[in-house]
């Protein structure tokens, strides 16, 4: 899979956003005792890319210094003993050297929700990226097998797995434009767009290759077993504490529409069934796009093969 072709760039070639694949993990624990839980993520997806990959980070002052060994250890022993006076916590690596968007990195934030504005009806987040290819490079099953364990270290109110325009929190804004020109025409990619997570309480986000739910919006959708018999032919699982796991086709779906998007699986069926807890946006970062009739786009769409050929 080549996706190259989709990649944003500035006039003199630099990245602003990219095709990758993303795990978004999001959470309704608060940072103080989400802390540890994030820690033992970041680690597990360090160890599993390799301790050189990543390059740059978010320095306190919010500009970009080399990722060191040294840095890394000291942002995870905060996780793990996060201090009663801070408010929130703010994560973010890359594998670009440049300081663009590279095909792996990370983004936490995470606040105690009491003293920020949305906190009430806000998630926090957990994003953790890999080149698009990837699972099909290691191998599906080792992809999610990771995933799973990703579930079981950081405590998910929701989830979503798939291809993504992967933006970084100093490219978002400059990328916005070209992210939400290529939505319509590929369906199954998420714009990682960080501000979803507002509005993110108690609600889902929309149909992708994986679907993550943790046991409240599992069990408001009827459970593991109803929701299996909602998408015959779909991967479900029942994840540890009663949540749910959902794979919507073999493999990460792009759903190009110029290509009558075959490879989307059982996306509109999801679609269809998280309708009653799906996310309501106001803007996707622009206010000239209008996100209720993306948010909708497989609502009406009959579902296609699980595995195309």
């Amino acid at each position: 899979m080549n996706l190259d072709h989709l990649i944003a760039k500035t006039r003199k070639g630099y990245c602003l956003a990219r095709p990758t694949l993303s795990v978004f993990l999001y959470s309704d624990v608060p940072v103080h005792q989400l802390g540890p839980h994030a820690a033992a993520a970041i680690e597990a997806y360090i160890q599993f890319i390799g301790a050189d990959v990543l390059k740059v980070c978010v320095g306190n002052n919010g500009e970009l210094r080399p990722l060191t060994a040294r840095k890394v250890a000291k942002d995870l022993k905060q996780l793990r003993q996060f201090p009663a006076e801070l408010a929130a916590a703010w994560i973010e690596y890359d594998a670009d050297p440049q300081g663009w968007v590279g095909d792996f990195g990370l983004l936490l934030y995470a606040t105690n929700f009491a003293v920020v504005e949305h906190g009430p009806s806000s998630d926090n987040l957990l994003r953790l990226d890999f080149p698009a290819a990837f699972a099909e490079q290691i191998g599906i099953d080792a992809f999610i097998d990771f995933l799973l364990r990703l579930v079981k270290l950081f405590p998910i109110e929701s989830g979503n797995a798939g291809l993504t325009f992967k933006r970084t929190s100093w490219t978002e804004g400059t990328a916005t434009e070209h992210v939400n020109r290529l939505l319509p025409r590929y369906l199954a990619f998420d714009p990682c767009y960080q501000d979803v997570q507002q509005d993110l309480r108690g609600r889902t986000t929309w149909a992708h290759w994986i679907n993550l739910l943790g046991a409240g919006l599992a069990q408001g959708l009827g459970g593991t077993a109803r929701i299996a018999a909602a998408l015959p032919g779909a991967d479900v699982r029942e994840l540890p504490g009663g949540g749910c796991f959902i794979r919507n086709a073999m493999r990460p779906p792009v759903g190009d529409v110029n290509r009558q998007a075959p490879d989307i699986g059982l996306m509109p069926a999801c679609a269809r069934l998280l309708q009653p807890t799906r996310v309501r946006l106001t803007g996707l970062g622009d206010p000239e796009f209008e996100p209720e009739p993306w948010l909708a786009r497989f609502d009406a769409m009959p579902a296609r093969d699980w595995n195309p050929a």
